[in-house]
């Protein structure tokens, strides 16, 4: 009996050295993943969500494997400003990516698409039908009618891409996506449709968050509010009513060069908290764009084939979920001067801990 014990003794403890392995990837010496298989802290304890205390190897008895039917999310930052550091994302071709701000971490990569995809993304969503843009909850009619053109939140118009399991051009630039966020693919499938927009002379959007931010600490309506992504709503303006956005990434896409203006500005980038605060309480409106874009630090010019990504939340140290907003992650798309501007958004949706179990009503595997 004795023996019994001791051999399922250390068939538990090669189990639980498998689960606490601490791995490091090879990304780069200039970025810091953090954490990228959510596994453990550099004390060897795991770190499991719903327990206190994170449970040492001599502790294996206490350990639950149930907890763990979720995949962490993956958080990298750059040790600096202008980092750069190669990564392949395709076969055969190295790509270069850039840091541009460490508060929120913005990346910048050129060519991430071929000039074929860009096509091909304008002429679909043509194809799908453009239509006036919104804004989250709110209608942007009222604005338009309303306000100057410099006033109004966002002048543009767009179209939804859905994703779809023959589309070969969406797919492969979905495999690169994955690549270059090394997420889990699983949130890469669960997020939202792409977003494609055209903006054309004096067409802009004044800064804004692509995640929903909590009105105050420990907003308890908002933490009660399910993501949309894993939501059937009603599209109407009470949108903001029935759920919360939890756009953990932006990647960001540009497809066409635009001839003057449409830089994607970040005017709070890498600032202190408190200086945050205090901008947004003061009386310039530094949000809005068409007035303050000249005065904005990090601004990322058009270039067909570019990508950007940045994060708009912090990932939570405790569950490896979707963590606080960062607030520096306002941004927002500078007028148009001259030409026209094509872009393509897509969001990286995840669920904070409380609503893990639930499905995403994007992914098609689901549905």
């Amino acid at each position: 009996m004795l023996l019994m014990i001791g051999q399922l003794a250390e068939a538990g403890r090669r189990n639980l050295d498998r689960y606490c392995e601490i791995r490091k990837p090879d990304y780069s010496k200039l970025f810091l993943l953090e954490d990228p298989w959510g596994y453990l802290d550099k004390n060897l304890k795991c770190n499991f969500p719903d327990i206190d205390e994170c449970f040492e190897m001599e502790q294996f008895f206490d350990y639950k494997p149930q907890y763990r039917r979720y995949e962490h999310l993956t958080y990298y930052l750059p040790l600096n400003v202008d980092a750069t550091t190669d990564i392949d994302l395709v076969r055969g071709k190295t790509h270069q990516i850039t840091a541009r701000s460490v508060v929120p971490p913005i990346y910048e990569v050129e060519d991430f698409l071929t000039d074929e995809e860009c096509d091909y993304i304008i002429e679909r969503a043509k194809a799908e039908g453009m239509a006036q843009s919104g804004v989250f909850g709110e209608d942007i009619n009222i604005e338009l009618q309303s306000k100057p053109p410099e006033e109004v939140s966002r002048i543009s118009d767009q179209a939804w891409l859905y994703l779809h399991e023959d589309d070969k051009v969406i797919n492969s630039i979905m495999d690169r996506i994955t690549k270059l966020t090394k997420m889990p693919r699983k949130y890469i499938d669960d997020s939202e449709a792409i977003q494609v927009v055209n903006y054309g002379v004096g067409g802009h959007y004044h800064a804004h968050m692509d995640t929903t931010r909590p009105e105050f600490d420990d907003d308890k309506d908002y933490r009660a509010l399910p993501c949309c992504y894993q939501t059937k709503c009603e599209i109407d303006l009470n949108l903001g009513s029935c759920c919360k956005n939890c756009r953990y990434i932006t990647v960001l896409f540009y497809l066409n060069d635009v001839e003057e203006g449409g830089e994607t500005a970040f005017p709070f980038a890498d600032f202190r908290q408190r200086d945050v605060d205090d901008l947004r309480k003061g009386k310039i409106d530094y949000l809005n764009l068409s007035k303050y874009c000249k005065k904005v630090h990090i601004k990322v010019k058009p270039k067909k084939g570019k990508a950007i990504m940045w994060y708009n939340h912090e990932k939570d140290s405790h569950n490896g979920l979707l963590g606080p907003v960062i607030d520096q992650a306002f941004h927002g798309g500078c007028d148009v001067k001259k030409g026209t501007k094509w872009i393509a958004n897509f969001w990286i949706s995840a669920p904070p801990f409380e609503h893990r179990n639930k499905p995403s009503v994007f992914n098609i595997k689901n549905n």
